[in-house]
């Protein structure tokens, strides 16, 4: 059987001695999409954040299998530098973790952009681009050290439906093609319904997790009320 890809155990996690999530365990298989989900206020952020290693969490633990290396993180708004060029942003982690040389390091930056769809950005800055190119950038930027484990935080928000398809489309290919394991956190159904294989429901009333499975099989036959009216926008 196949370890899985991370193992989170009895995790307590929160800010300044509030609890946001309390003793909380669940698996990610190796290669799946992995969803966190669950209503505005739940603590799939918070959670996302502990399983990268950007939190510490107050009780309990996160483990990678030794054959996860290393990750890549694509926060909600892209977070990329203003004053950089895209090239930079995407040579960013490159730069700072490697010693490749600077041919290298730029073919790797535009193979990135190729993979993301964005071929001929590179010179450009952020503020010359949309919303959901800059995610694209963001993304390709999470992918410059071919991380084992991709974190993925809202990727669809903001953006319009045409580019949220797109940009559901490109985490598949990623999956598939790269064989990368992602842990993805969004509220956004149609994005969860089209790339999901496994998913967590977070419950804000009882801090926990009220829901494990893949989310079209728990719209056919939902674990509880919560859950229903969440994957039916509340319309069951």
């Amino acid at each position: 059987m196949t370890r899985p890809a991370i193992r989170v155990s009895n995790m307590t996690i929160g800010y300044d001695n509030v609890v946001v999530l309390k003793n909380i365990s669940f698996d990610v298989a190796t290669g799946a999409i992995f969803v966190i989900m669950g209503p505005s206020g739940c603590g799939k952020s918070t959670l996302m954040r502990a399983m990268a290693g950007l939190l510490s969490p107050m009780r309990g633990s996160v483990r990678t299998d030794d054959a996860t290396d290393n990750i890549g993180v694509l926060f909600q708004g892209g977070a990329l530098f203003t004053s950089m060029t895209v090239f930079d942003n995407v040579a960013l982690p490159l730069m700072r973790h490697t010693d490749y040389s600077a041919a290298r390091i730029s073919r790797i930056v535009s193979e990135k952009l190729e993979l993301v769809g964005l071929p001929n950005v590179g010179a450009k800055y952020p503020a010359q681009l949309s919303g959901g190119m800059k995610k694209r950038v963001g993304l390709a930027r999470a992918l410059a050290l071919n991380p084992s484990v991709l974190y993925l935080d809202e990727p669809s928000a903001g953006l319009d439906p045409v580019s949220a398809g797109h940009q559901d489309d490109l985490i598949l290919k990623i999956n598939r093609e790269l064989g990368t394991t992602i842990v993805m956190v969004s509220h956004d159904l149609d994005s969860i319904f089209a790339v999901a294989d496994d998913a967590i429901f977070l419950d804000p009333a009882t801090r926990t997790i009220a829901a494990r499975g893949n989310p079209r099989e728990m719209l056919r036959r939902p674990p509880n009320r919560e859950v229903l009216n969440f994957l039916t926008r509340g319309k069951q």
